[in-house]
C-alpha cells in the first residue's frame, strides 16, 4: 500500500523536535532509498528524512522513481538541491541504467556529477552475477560515462571478481550488499573496491532468502559494522527496507535505529581505541585500511 504525503508528514510530528536539535554523527552517511517513498514529491523529502534522521537520501532516477529520467532537465538539479537545502546529502543515484546508449543516461550522470554526487549504480545490479560477465562491454562503457562525469560506479557484490580485476578501482567498486554475500567474497576481502553498501536483511525461508528488518536474518550486524569502522569506511550506506510492513514508515525509523546505533557504537570504539593509543608500538608490516576515495 502507498504512503500519502500526510500519512507521512503527520508521522513526522514526533521526530519533529528531534529534527530541530544540532546533529552528531559518527561513520558514514545513512540513506534512504528514496523510492521506498513512492508517494512523496521530490520537495517534500528534504524535512522528511531529516525529520526521520536520516543523514542523506539515495535518489531514485528511474522510471517510476522519484525522479523520471526524461525530466531531468526541470527536476533533478531541482530535487538535488532540494534535498541539500534541507541539511539532506545525496552521495549516491540509483538509476535503471544498462549502458551509456540509453536515452537519458549521459545526460542523468552529467547532471549528476556536475551538482556533487560521487557514487551512482546502475541498472544491472538486480542481474544474477552469472550474466554480468557477458555484460562487462556495458558496465565498462557506463563507467566510463561516470568517470567523465566525475561519479564513481557501484556494481552488485554477486558479480564474479574477475569482472573487475582489472577495471580502475577509483571509478568501479561493490555495490555491497550483505544479505548477498558469499563465503568466497566476504566483506572484508571486498571492501578495498566497496564503493557504497546497502543496509538489507533477509531469512531463510523454504530454501531462498526472503526479506526481512534489521536484526531478524542471516547478517551478522555488530561484526558487519565493526569490520567498517576497522577499515575506516567512509561511503554511503543505503537503507533498503523492502519486505512487507503494515506501517512503512515505523519499519524504516526501526531499522534507521537499529543501524544507527550499532554503527555509531563501532565507530566511536575506533575512535576511543585510536585516541588512547597502546603503549606498545605496532608489527612491523601491520598496516591500516583506507576508505575507498571519492572521485577526485
Amino acid at each position: 500500500m502507498g504512503i500519502s504525503r500526510r500519512e507521512l508528514l503527520a508521522a513526522l510530528a514526533v521526530a519533529s523536535r528531534l529534527a530541530a536539535q544540532p546533529k552528531s554523527r559518527t561513520g558514514p552517511l545513512i540513506c534512504l532509498y528514496s523510492r521506498l517513498l513512492p508517494d512523496v514529491e521530490y520537495f517534500d523529502l528534504g524535512p522528511i528524512l531529516s525529520g526521520m534522521g536520516f543523514d542523506g537520501c539515495d535518489l531514485s532516477v528511474q522510471t517510476g522513481g522519484t525522479v523520471q529520467p526524461q525530466l531531468i532537465a526541470v527536476d533533478l538539479v531541482r530535487a538535488i538541491e532540494s534535498l541539500q537545502g534541507r541539511g539532506v546529502e545525496v552521495p549516491v543515484i540509483t538509476t535503471d541504467f544498462l549502458n551509456a546508449q540509453e536515452p537519458w543516461a549521459r545526460n542523468v550522470l552529467y547532471v549528476s556529477g556536475g551538482s556533487g554526487v560521487p557514487f551512482f549504480r546502475g541498472g544491472y545490479w538486480r542481474v544474477p552475477g552469472a550474466l554480468l560477465g557477458a555484460m562487462k562491454t556495458q558496465i565498462v562503457g557506463l563507467a566510463s560515462a561516470g568517470r567523465q562525469f566525475t561519479m564513481a560506479m557501484g556494481v552488485p557484490n554477486t558479480a564474479a571478481a574477475d569482472l573487475l580485476a582489472d577495471l580502475d578501482p577509483h571509478w568501479i567498486g561493490y555495490d555491497f550488499d550483505p544479505s548477498q554475500a558469499t563465503p568466497a567474497l566476504p566483506l572484508e576481502a571486498a571492501l578495498p573496491r566497496v564503493k557504497m553498501l546497502i543496509l538489507r536483511d533477509a531469512r531463510r525461508q523454504n530454501g531462498s532468502l526472503t526479506p526481512c528488518p534489521l536484526g531478524e536474518g542471516i547478517v551478522e550486524w555488530p561484526k558487519f559494522f565493526e569490520t567498517l569502522a576497522r577499515a575506516k569506511f567512509s561511503g554511503p550506506l543505503t537503507l533498503q527496507s523492502e519486505y512487507p510492513a503494515v506501517d512503512r514508515v515505523d519499519a524504516i525509523r526501526r531499522d534507521l535505529d537499529f543501524a544507527r546505533k550499532l554503527l555509531s557504537a563501532a565507530y566511536q570504539k575506533v575512535i576511543d581505541s585510536t585516541s588512547h593509543p597502546p603503549s606498545t608500538a605496532p608489527s612491523a608490516g601491520s598496516s591500516t585500511p583506507t576508505a575507498p576515495r571519492r572521485p577526485d
